[in-house]
């Protein structure tokens, strides 16, 4: 019996033995195989990061690299590009004057040689969405007065506003202040033939709050 037991608790020593060592060898496999998966997916997410970093970076420097080009073209040919902005200016197209202007990034700053031309392009950025606004506007006057919503009123009237603001404001500070002058007038043209409005009510706009200008338009529609 003494012997049986001995033999016993030798075999199970030896078992509790293998059984540790197979499970720190399960363990052991376990951890490697999570060590290089943790591995792998941390290169992967690196990988990934540097590759969306150089993307990045090569836009960035791409687009960089062509406003500079563009803006030091325009430079270069200064007396051209301020010749081809005048021919806009003088016909009035305020529009092509901006898109111009933009393209060659010289509404992005208020210094260097277009230093002057930065408050003009945008006061003509400034009149055509307030022309094209009144255009809106007049057109669903026309169809019917049931087309005009408060939406549209309040769109216009807060650019317009926001034109007689500007214009006032960078003729102020502005060597050709006769530039914004002529904006206004033409502006009071599209609003006599396009809202219509009067002389007298035109010449009352200057330094009108958007509100103010809002009641205006909607007296003028019979809305109140």
């Amino acid at each position: 019996m003494s012997n049986n037991t001995t033999q016993h608790d030798k075999d199970m020593r030896k078992f509790q033995k293998e059984y540790e060592k197979t499970k720190a060898d399960v363990w052991k496999k376990t951890r490697h195989f999570e060590l290089r998966s943790h591995k792998r997916a941390v290169l992967g997410v690196l990988v990934f990061i540097v590759l969306l970093g150089m993307f990045l970076v090569a836009e960035v420097s791409s687009g960089y690299v062509e406003k500079v080009s563009r803006r030091w073209k325009a430079g270069r040919n200064y007396e051209k590009t301020c010749s081809q902005m005048e021919t806009y200016l003088d016909k009035g197209a305020y529009g092509d004057l901006f898109e111009y202007g933009e393209y060659y990034h010289l509404t992005d700053s208020e210094s260097g040689k277009f230093a002057s031309w930065y408050p003009i392009l945008w006061c003509a950025w400034r009149y055509d969405v307030t022309e094209k606004a009144a255009e809106d506007l007049a057109q669903n006057v026309e169809i019917s007065l049931d087309r005009i919503y408060d939406g549209n009123i309040t769109y216009f009237a807060d650019t317009l506003a926001a034109f007689y603001r500007e214009t006032y404001e960078d003729a102020e500070n502005a060597d050709n202040p006769e530039v914004f002058e002529t904006m206004r007038q033409r502006m009071a043209e599209v609003l006599k033939e396009m809202i219509p409005l009067t002389d007298e009510e035109i010449s009352e706009l200057d330094g009108m709050t958007s509100a103010r200008i809002s009641k205006l338009l909607r007296e003028r529609y019979g809305l109140e």
